[in-house]
């Protein structure tokens, strides 16, 4: 049978169309699709395994490609009947096992294709929507696709036979931001939460002298062909001969199309400059300590270095979008007695939470120093909702770009007293500018500690069992100054009644009302029950009746 996207999910246990995983309407998705010239784009080279063929789809996401046109090309190949599979923690329910692991779904994904029928040369796009360690998954991928070590090794030492005979031009332009625009990303499978390639460090480029983009638009030259030179392979040609070098050791059975010998001489060294790089992700990783760059860090990183957010906004982000001014910056982490606590936060699922309860309202997230970092529009949005229970969440005040490094430390800040809170999850920045906001912080963080039992319990149990209101005179006393004339005025009774009953309440609680520290905890205490007083008088004001 054919193995199509809809019976993939109905086998997993979820019916989910490609449009509702990305938050896209069917209409918007049908429009795109229609727009969108499929002929232009590159096919993956696959991988096989086990009679099962996995490929990857880096091109997909290119800044060459929104997420509308990606999405539109993966609705294509489900038309047409092309098996398409979409791995994520959400879309699908591979067990009811929650903890099973990345790898272990990717295994039973591998077992399920290769007892169906599907045939040799069939293209699988798989888009991972989980974070998962970079080496981790290329160990993977590479122990689904070499077999015999000793024709790896043979591979690699053919390439680098051929490369030391090569000269390639340089450049130091930072990786992260040159353009994906051709076939080399397609052999590394990584993509994050947020639906961006896991790029190559920096660490690379100095190892070989050499940038990734120069490469791939040298193998854009030889798969396409351009004006300067008619040096060109056949794309099938190119991909077989993939998977047969480092038998024979040579090129000499690549299919190179060019003027001279010169040209297909040049056309062999790029293919084994190729094939190096490819090896070298698969046999490298730990060795090269390769790094995952996720793109909406970058992005974030800029900001706080002071560059303007017109120039962020070129470079990306591909499925988030830069909230306008003012915003909200919002710092999260996972509670430690969470069933996710100890690992990546799940950044779609907190994506599509916040999409709902705050009506689509522009929103970027990233990861910024081992923390969570949610930009939001700024508004009046119901944060319960937006977050689920097992996030704790800290709130700046409305921010601009250019003040973000001031919302950062607002939200941290409010967001490690939201940690300490017992009753309190998400907390949003007040600033201490006066002793208003100072009374207030002590009042809300009261609040958090005592909300079961009071130390002011064993007070209002004596008024309730007696019909007296101790409570009320002591806190009537401490809002008019500790001045038992306008307590007693406030009262109507005499400034030594308010001062016996005052002293009758300190006595029940145990406390020494000449402390100013005691004085300051019992009026928050008594702010903070929300007890309802009578009004002070001024000294010139007349006697209460």
């Amino acid at each position: 049978m054919a193995v199509t996207l809809s019976t993939v999910f109905h086998h997993f246990g979820r019916n989910l169309s490609v449009a509702s995983l990305f938050g896209l309407s069917e209409a918007t998705l049908s429009k795109s699709i229609n727009a969108v010239n499929f002929t232009n784009l590159i096919n993956p080279s696959p991988f096989i395994a086990n009679k099962t063929l996995i490929l990857t789809t880096g091109h997909l996401l290119e800044r060459n490609l929104n997420r509308y046109t990606a999405l539109s090309y993966l609705r294509n190949l489900t038309v047409r009947d092309v098996p398409a599979v979409i791995i994520g923690p959400e879309e699908i329910n591979f067990s009811k096992k929650a903890d099973m692991s990345f790898l272990e779904k990717c295994r039973r994904l591998a077992e399920f294709l290769s007892q169906s029928e599907v045939s040799v040369g069939t293209r699988i796009p798989i888009f991972v929507s989980q974070d998962i360690s970079f080496i981790e998954m290329t160990k993977y991928i590479d122990s689904l696709i070499v077999q015999d070590t000793n024709q790896q090794i043979n591979r690699i030492a053919a390439a680098k036979q051929v490369l030391s005979k090569t000269a390639f031009e340089s450049n130091s332009a930072s990786p992260v931001f040159s353009k994906l625009e051709s076939q080399l990303h397609t052999w590394v499978l990584c993509f994050d939460s947020q639906g961006m390639l896991l790029s190559h460090s920096e660490s690379f480029e100095h190892q070989y002298g050499q940038h990734y983009g120069i490469v791939q638009k040298q193998v854009r030259k030889l798969l396409y062909g351009n004006r300067k030179s008619a040096c060109k392979i056949e794309k099938a040609a190119f991909y077989a001969h993939l998977e047969s070098f480092g038998q024979s050791g040579d090129l000499s059975g690549v299919l190179v199309h060019g003027r001279t010998n010169e040209d297909s001489q040049y056309a062999r060294q790029l293919i084994a400059h190729v094939l190096f790089l490819m090896d070298s992700f698969f046999q490298g990783m730990s060795k090269l300590h390769l790094e995952v760059e996720h793109l909406n860090s970058t992005l974030l990183t800029m900001l706080f270095a002071g560059v303007d957010v017109g120039k962020v906004r070129e470079i990306g982000p591909i499925f988030d979008s830069m909230p306008h001014e003012p915003f909200l910056l919002i710092a999260l982490c996972e509670q430690p007695n969470s069933a996710t606590s100890g690992s990546t936060m799940d950044r779609y699922r907190i994506r599509k939470r916040a999409a709902l309860a705050t009506h689509g309202a522009a929103m970027f997230l990233a990861e910024f120093n081992g923390s969570t970092i949610l930009l939001l529009e700024n508004g009046d949005y119901p944060f319960e909702q937006v977050f689920e229970q097992s996030v704790y969440a800290g709130i700046s005040r409305p921010a601009l770009y250019t003040n973000i490094k001031q919302a950062y430390d607002e939200a941290t800040q409010a967001l490690q007293e939201a940690i300490t809170a017992e009753h309190r999850r998400i907390v949003q920045f007040m600033p201490l500018r006066t002793f208003s906001d100072v009374s207030e912080l002590m009042i809300r963080s009261y609040r958090d500690h005592h909300t079961e039992v009071s130390p002011l319990t064993p007070l209002f149990e004596y008024d309730s069992r007696n019909g007296t209101q101790l409570a009320l005179t002591l806190q009537c006393w401490l809002n008019a100054g500790c001045s038992w004339d306008k307590t007693g005025r406030a009262l109507d009774v005499h400034r030594h009644t308010a001062q016996i009953r005052v002293e009758r309440a300190a006595s029940i609680l145990g406390v020494d009302i000449n402390d100013a520290r005691t004085r300051v905890a019992l009026w928050v205490g008594l702010e903070s029950e929300g007890k309802k007083l009578p009004d002070v008088a001024d000294d010139e004001a007349p006697h209460a009746l």
